[in-house]
């Protein structure tokens, strides 16, 4: 009875004194105590920041992403095409009244993999429809207020064409996807009719 007692108590303790710190850390800090804990922890074992990399790698990875894509254009089936600077793959024919946007993940600053754009080709070839596979500007050379009337333009492009658009992305393309039909919203601009 006693031994349950003390666990009991060591438990509540316990519990009070993380309730404590959560309490403290969101209002000193303005964030979880578990981002507070995992802060302190990087600074005591002396882990570099995430985005070191980044800053060192930036000129290089532009260069390979470009790289990347030269060799992705070259080992495709599909139409390449210039949008306001921006590479469009499409696959499939440009027939009928509907078609797919299709933005793929990849961080935000990598090329599409090989398997991306596999993809895209697969879709085309079951949906019977064109798959425009857009290679959008990246960063860290780019960000969301360049990328979205980029987008928009292109999107417009595509509602003009076609009557039935449908955006799908996967990943951070995805995010991308939502991200975009959102400005579109804001801009008081035609929605596509289906995200994925």
């Amino acid at each position: 009875m006693q031994v349950g007692l003390i666990v009991g108590c060591v438990v509540a303790g316990v519990a009070l004194v993380f309730a404590i710190l959560q309490i403290v850390s969101h209002a000193k800090y303005h964030r979880s105590l578990m981002a507070s804990v995992c802060e302190v922890f990087l600074r005591t074992v002396n882990i570099k920041r995430s985005d070191d990399w980044v800053r060192r790698d930036i000129p290089n990875l532009a260069i390979r992403n470009k790289k990347k894509v030269e060799k992705i254009k070259r080992k495709t089936r599909a139409e390449v095409v210039d949008f306001e600077g921006m590479d469009i793959l499409i696959f499939g024919k440009q027939q009928g009244d509907a078609a797919i946007v299709y933005l793929y993940g990849a961080g935000y600053v990598r090329p599409p993999r090989l398997r991306h754009v596999m993809f895209a080709e697969r879709l085309a070839k079951k949906s019977n429809l064109p798959v425009f596979f857009v290679l959008y500007p990246k960063a860290p050379t780019t960000n969301c207020k360049q990328a979205y009337p980029l987008m928009t333009n292109f999107i417009q492009g595509v509602q003009q064409k076609f009557e039935h658009v449908v955006l799908a992305g996967d990943s951070s393309g995805g995010g991308f996807a939502v991200g975009l039909c959102l400005h579109l919203k804001d801009m008081g601009k035609k929605q596509p009719e289906q995200l994925i």
